[in-house]
């Protein structure tokens, strides 16, 4: 993995959808986030790989996220655990394999 992050998410909330499992909705405040790149949960080795970016909107409040959506299809708690409200999430661009 990188040494040095591609991006940088800050974590507003945390929703799940059936099927697709729990992820985090915020901002990217730094650099690319993109589908295939990872984040690996603090004080652990487990690597999450990005499966969706998705924007969401409130129109009538004039109010918009981002969310990451995650391959591995974590439980709500999970993703609750690993990024509490108010984290900072780093983002590593995906590794070419040759």
């Amino acid at each position: 993995m990188n040494a040095q992050p591609s991006g940088k998410f800050e974590v507003t909330d945390h929703q799940e959808l059936t099927g697709r499992g729990a992820f985090v909705i915020g901002y990217i405040r730094e650099g690319v986030v993109k589908i295939g790149d990872s984040v690996t949960l603090p004080d652990t080795s487990t690597v999450w790989t990005i499966s969706g970016v998705e924007f969401l909107d409130n129109i009538s409040e004039r109010k918009y996220w981002n969310a990451l959506l995650f391959n591995e299809h974590p439980a709500r708690s999970d993703v609750e655990a690993a990024f509490p409200v108010g984290s900072y999430v780093d983002v590593y661009e995906r590794q070419s394999e040759e």
